[in-house]
């Protein structure tokens, strides 16, 4: 069986998922021991969530430290040297036993490295993986095929982990990671958006489109009270993701608007949601002005089919705010709702 094959069986039976996708929690597992030392590898963020597809948006990114532990009974010196990340062979593997393959740049020149002394024991944090953001899906390979991790649960596991010095390779024990969606409640707040109808048309100039009403729903479904900033809502916490359908010329443009002011806060505006209570914002509409930008269609007349989703990101409140002072802080993505413009 080839090395990365076998890898990916024992990922698979090395570490189960629970149902639903979600980790389980799992003890922390060396490798076997190789002239005295053993390693793990350890996720940076065991939850990540996933690109929106963005661009400005960062996309999920997986990281992971190589740690070194001295096993040996005694004292040991270790030479560390910059890790090639690319020569190890990853499984990353979703909870149906599909395997990713991590794509690498190019590895840089290492330096000259340098001496470690490890006491009986001692851990040593050797390297950090920082450059999984682009994969190879399942039964594909190479850069022509790469893609981003969709939302769901991997096992992920290295093998071929050499290091200076020593005359073979380790393999690791598998840690689990999740990515999240992107539209998932998030700190105990879910966003609902909902759209009052399927299709809109022009108006009686030909050009502006009548504007579809939207309802927000913000929900706690954590287990404390929630606090909400809504002040200036629509104007300075709301940013829309909007596509079009693919194969029409027509479009939707945001115009940047001028900076204005916001009007005065007032106490109403930072309500507190107990848990399971929810607050509607019904003052919505698109195409219109939101998140400080004026959303038109644009192009040549023809039918053109909307998707839409609505991010709530309150500014962190200033200091000396006390209005806003414990409001929930974040960014939450609602759920898509699509409609057509005719």
């Amino acid at each position: 069986m080839p090395a990365r094959n076998l890898l990916i069986a024992l990922v698979l039976a090395g570490a189960t998922l629970a149902a639903g996708g979600e980790p389980e929690a799992q003890p922390e597992q060396w490798s076997s021991p190789l002239q005295g030392l053993a390693v793990l590898i350890k996720a940076v963020n065991p939850e990540v969530s996933e690109f929106t597809g963005v661009p400005s948006e960062p996309a999920a990114r997986l990281e992971f430290q190589l740690l070194v532990k001295n096993v040996s009974g005694a004292p040991l010196t270790l030479k560390v040297e910059p890790l090639n990340e690319a020569q190890m062979r990853w499984a990353i593997v979703s909870a149906d036993g599909a395997a990713w393959t991590p794509l690498f740049a190019p590895a840089k020149a290492g330096g000259a490295g340098q001496s470690r002394k490890l006491e009986l024991d001692e851990v040593l944090t050797y390297a950090t993986i920082r450059g999984m953001v682009m994969f190879a899906p399942p039964g594909q390979a190479g850069p022509a095929s790469r893609a981003m991790l969709p939302a769901g649960t991997y096992k992920v596991a290295a093998g071929n982990v050499r290091l200076p010095g020593l005359g073979g390779s380790f393999s690791t024990s598998p840690v689990t990671v999740r990515v999240r969606s992107a539209d998932e409640p998030v700190g105990g707040l879910k966003l609902t958006l909902a759209a009052e109808k399927a299709e809109t048309t022009l108006g009686p100039d030909g050009k502006a489109v009548v504007p579809v009403k939207l309802k927000l729903t913000f929900t706690n479904v954590g287990q404390a009270p929630l606090k909400l900033d809504l002040r200036d809502l629509a104007w300075a916490s709301l940013v829309p993701d909007v596509e079009v359908s693919a194969g029409v010329a027509a479009r939707i443009d945001a115009i940047k608007l001028p900076n204005r002011k916001s009007p005065p806060a007032r106490a109403e505006d930072c309500p507190t949601l107990d848990p399971g209570k929810s607050y509607v914002f019904a003052d919505l509409a698109f195409p219109g002005d939101c998140g400080r930008r004026r959303f038109a269609r644009s192009g040549p007349a023809g039918p053109v089919t909307v998707r839409l989703r609505i991010n709530y990101r309150p500014h962190a409140p200033a200091a000396g705010d006390k209005l806003a002072e414990g409001c929930w802080t974040g960014k939450v993505r609602s759920n898509e709702v699509s409609f057509s413009i005719r």
